[in-house]
């Protein structure tokens, strides 16, 4: 540590720090840090301008105690923020990776007992405002349009911070002008008749008739001021007009008000507040970016002031950031949770977030009692309701998700809903701040806050209509299915999944009730028969594998079995095996469904199972039976479909391909790549099939590299990844990041391209638990650690025990690294039809020159070379043939044989690229005798 002196101040911006006191001022006022972060700062400005290791600040923070790194960046961030750093800004703290952290403001250091001038307190009757996290650009916003806006209403729900936000504009009035702000609580004020007498009393007016607004409006006139009115739902009226009257009559006058719905006064201005930004779902995010968003700021921040220990671990910061999604981003909510952390842990608070509204009830004692408890917060709300506004209310609770107002009105047109003007009362709804109405691609979409579906679930259930409502939301859900299965053939991806994926979560309670004990199963039957274009398009394979298999368990209750719902089930069941565990199992799926579809005549079915069993045989190597499958997919008659007939062609090029048949493949991937339509056609449709142009370009790129061309093999796999991340559709990404991207990198010797795909290989597999995908993004881990061991550097991951599932995979470890390849695989290794067989009878070769030479014939390693030699030209794999020659100019080199030097030279000669790739750079090595 510094040798600095206990009782010096520093100063750096607007901030002092003390260091003996443990203290930090902002312009002269105390500013809350947790201990440990403070410790963290004081230990950085000491060393302003220095590195300070991030094992130097454990070491100084959790002496004797084993803790993460992570603990450091998440009191680094609450830090930043209450600097007053914007996320991508560092006027104080800068992180210098790989090294640690440095202090970059100037400081200066004095002595604490100089007299300084102090700041003058200003008196008002404005409440002291806490830090406001995620809200500076509103602030900003309102700043600005204050002296311009004579009525300004801050509208938002229950706990969104509306009251907190007018604190901070009016302490932000008091310090740039003379005006004066006089806040007015409307919570305590019982009816209409008590506002102006509330007003009065803030102004010190006295009250001396049944009226109060003459006088109000004399003293008014004698100041420049800003009039606030807090929480004026519950007197809206007499709010409206006692503001309508104070701007017509007095000029120096600007009101604000904050309210759950509309004052719906002359000359109102709205600024709708929304809740605090949280990360989006399934995203494969840092932990430094989880905590970059204000939802999850909000939460550590209040977290820290119970407990100065709290500090989430990578994992830990994943399942925060879920929560605050879960939490809607409600900042009420967030602090009542953040409340908790303390007696029940993250995960576990998380897992016990489905009661939310028992959970969320511990607030600070001196709030107001509407915003002690979650419970309370919407019950103020939801007492102003009409009969009719609770009746409607407590039904929209069966909707998860969003829901557009054609079923919000069919929900309302239900046995026993709500009669009258439903317009109106949905509008008033939106209005009160208890529905929340959001413009998505160019079109109106309602959703309810978790803690308010939760409220009015609970008083649906009081009402004794729950399982009828549950019913209606059930069928209403699959009249939705049919039309966005429809509409699969017309839409363009975009297009539907903005009309469609957000059914998810409706399908889920739908799913939920159905198979519950209250439920029906045939409706849960022909739930999850109709759903896989959703489950696919979000990834979510692994869940609905589960929910399929939960299905068939259960197909003996129903008294009849619809034929088409079992072929559809079976379909998605082969589907989702194969696409979460890998192919075993998957086939025995498609074959009944195939049978099923044939008997139903059912073409499309038919051809989707075909898809899927010919995908089974190509990952198990059964290379015969899959070229019998994509030859006869088109049936006797070629299909009028574009879409199916480029999906034959790509099923043929990728067959050819795992043959051996490289030239052919490429025919068949020039054409799809060429046609007209291939642009329009994409994964919508069932949502199990890959985006034709990702998958023809993946196939592409794999053999461009095989046949001799690395940097446009590279070049396309590159482009063929970012078009897989904006396409957006999770199964196609992982299908071009597995099979081009990643192993195209590692062959080429592009490990930091490589090592770069891989991480987002499997960040993307884990968030959306696909464990197939995920074993490849394994595999490559585990090469690229073994590469970089052989270069001298330490491997980032020490990875073992990969199961590899197929003959595919299998293969294509082989030729990562000698030291992946299965050893049967590589024994049995004779040549043959196989994409990869030249380079199998290579790896061969290796081994037995890698074992004891005195055991190794040296005519039988050549023999095996040769072979491979012949073997690559036959298939047109000038890449294979570059490493097989490669290892035979070794071999015969190291026993003084030159000869497989002209070998080798006649084989680099026919590139005409990629000569800074890791296998031209060794072959050109050894031609050069080095």
């Amino acid at each position: 540590m510094s040798s600095v002196g206990e009782n010096e101040v520093f100063y750096f911006s607007n901030f002092q720090l003390y260091r003996e006191r443990s203290l930090l001022l902002q312009d002269g006022q105390p500013v809350k840090v947790g201990s440990r972060a403070l410790l963290i700062l004081i230990t950085l400005v000491e060393r302003a301008g220095l590195i300070v290791s991030n094992r130097e600040l454990i070491d100084l923070v959790w002496p004797d105690t084993y803790v993460e790194e992570s603990n450091i960046r998440v009191h680094l961030t609450t830090l930043r923020r209450l600097l007053g750093e914007r996320p991508g800004t560092a006027r104080f703290i800068v992180n210098i990776p790989g090294r640690g952290y440095q202090f970059i403001a100037p400081v200066r250091r004095d002595d604490p007992h100089e007299e300084r001038a102090q700041p003058v307190a200003v008196d008002s009757t404005v409440p002291t405002v806490g830090r406001l996290i995620g809200r500076d650009d509103i602030l900003d916003k309102l700043t600005a349009m204050l002296p311009q806006r004579r009525l300004i209403t801050i509208l938002g729900a229950g706990g969104i911070g509306k009251t907190a936000l007018v604190q901070a504009l009016t302490a932000r009035w008091l310090e740039e002008t003379a005006a004066e702000v006089s806040f007015v609580d409307l919570a305590p004020v019982s009816d209409d008749s008590r506002v102006a007498s509330a007003l009065a009393a803030v102004l010190q007016v006295p009250v001396i008739s049944s009226d109060p607004m003459p006088n109000i409006l004399q003293a008014l006139r004698r100041t420049r001021r800003v009039l606030v009115f807090d929480s004026c739902e519950h007197v809206i009226d007499a709010v409206a007009e006692i503001s309508e009257t104070i701007i017509a009559e007095v000029d120096n006058i600007n009101i604000v008000t904050t309210s759950r719905e509309p004052l719906r006064a002359s000359g109102e201005w709205i600024q709708r507040l929304q809740p605090l930004a949280f990360p989006p779902e399934q995203s494969p995010l840092s932990v430094d970016d989880v905590l970059s968003y204000p939802a999850v700021q909000l939460f550590v921040e209040r977290a820290l002031a119970i407990s100065d220990t709290f500090a989430p671990n990578d994992h830990e910061a994943l399942v925060l950031g879920d929560l605050c999604r879960r939490l809607d981003g409600l900042p009420l909510a967030i602090e009542l949770a953040a409340a908790r952390v303390d007696m029940f842990g993250l995960e576990e608070l998380a897992r016990r977030l489905d009661s939310q509204l028992s959970l969320l009830s511990r607030g600070l004692r001196t709030a107001v009692p509407r915003h002690r408890t979650i419970r309370a917060t919407i019950d103020w709300s939801y007492q102003l309701l009409s009969l009719q506004q609770k009746n409607l209310l407590n039904r929209l609770s069966v909707f998860t998700g969003y829901f557009s107002f054609e079923s919000a009105s069919a929900l309302a047109a239900a046995p026993g809903g709500p009669s009258g003007a439903f317009v109106e009362e949905i509008v008033q709804l939106v209005e009160q701040s208890l529905v929340v109405a959001e413009t998505i691609n160019h079109g109106t979409s309602y959703r309810l806050l978790g803690t308010t579906r939760a409220f009015a679930g609970e008083k649906l259930e009081e009402s004794g209509e729950v399982d009828m409502v549950r019913e209606w939301h059930a069928g209403h859900v699959l009249d939705l299915l049919k039309d966005a299965n429809d509409a699969s053939t017309t839409l363009t991806l975009e297009d539907w999944s903005s009309a469609y994926s957000s059914m998810i979560d409706d399908i889920r309670t739908a799913m939920d009730w159905a198979f519950g004990p209250r439920g029906m199963i045939d409706i849960a039957v022909r739930l999850a028969a109709a759903s896989a274009p959703i489950w696919f398009r979000h990834s979510l394979v692994d869940e609905y594998r589960q929910r399929l298999e939960q299905t068939v368990s259960r197909l003996d209750e129903l008294e009849t079995l619809d034929r088409k719902s079992e072929m559809l089930i079976n379909t998605a069941l082969g589907h989702a095996i194969w696409h979460s565990r890998g192919p075993e199992g998957a086939d025995e799926r498609f074959l009944r469904a195939i049978d099923l579809a044939d008997e139903l005549s059912n073409a499309f079915a038919g051809r989707t199972a075909r898809w899927g069993l010919w995908l089974v045989y190509t990952m198990k190597g059964d290379t015969a039976r899959a070229l019998d499958v994509a030859e006869r997919f088109g049936g006797r008659e070629p299909s009028e479909d574009a879409r199916w007939q480029l999906t034959q062609e790509r099923m043929m090029a990728l067959t050819l391909h795992f043959a051996g048949r490289h030239g052919e493949a490429r025919q068949y991937v020039d054409h799809v790549l060429s046609h007209p339509n291939v642009l329009n056609l994409s994964a919508r449709n069932s949502g199990f099939l890959f985006d034709q142009r990702i998958a023809a370009k993946t196939l592409n790129s794999r053999l461009l590299w095989i046949q001799g061309f690395p940097d446009r093999a590279l070049a396309l796999a590159h482009e063929g990844a970012e078009e897989a991340l904006a396409l957006g559709h999770g199964l196609s990404f992982c299908y071009n990041l597995s099979q081009s991207i990643c192993p195209i990198s590692i062959w080429a010797g592009e490990l930091e391209t490589a090592r770069r795909y891989t991480d987002i290989l499997l960040d993307y597999s884990t968030s959306r638990v696909l464990p197939y995908w995920h074993t490849w993004g394994r595999t490559y881990d585990q090469a690229l650690g073994r590469t970089s061991a052989r270069m001298g550097l330490r491997p980032e991951h020490e990875l073992s025990g990969i199961t590899l599932q197929t003959l595919y995979h299998q293969e294509t470890a082989a030729t990562l690294d000698p030291g992946l390849a299965d050893d049967v695989i590589v024994e049995g290794a004779t040549g043959g039809r196989s994409w990869c067989s030249p380079e199998l009878l290579r790896v061969k070769a290796v081994r037995m020159l890698q074992a004891d030479r005195s055991q190794t014939d040296p005519a039988a390693v050549d023999v095996i070379l040769l072979t491979a030699l012949a073997e690559a030209r036959e298939h047109t794999a000038l890449s294979w043939e570059l490493r097989a020659a490669t290892t035979l100019a070794e071999s015969r080199r190291a026993r003084g044989d030159m000869s497989g030097m002209v070998v080798l030279s006649e084989t680099f000669k026919r590139f005409s690229e990629g000569f800074e790739t890791a296998d031209l750079c060794r072959a050109s090595s050894l031609l050069d005798g080095r």
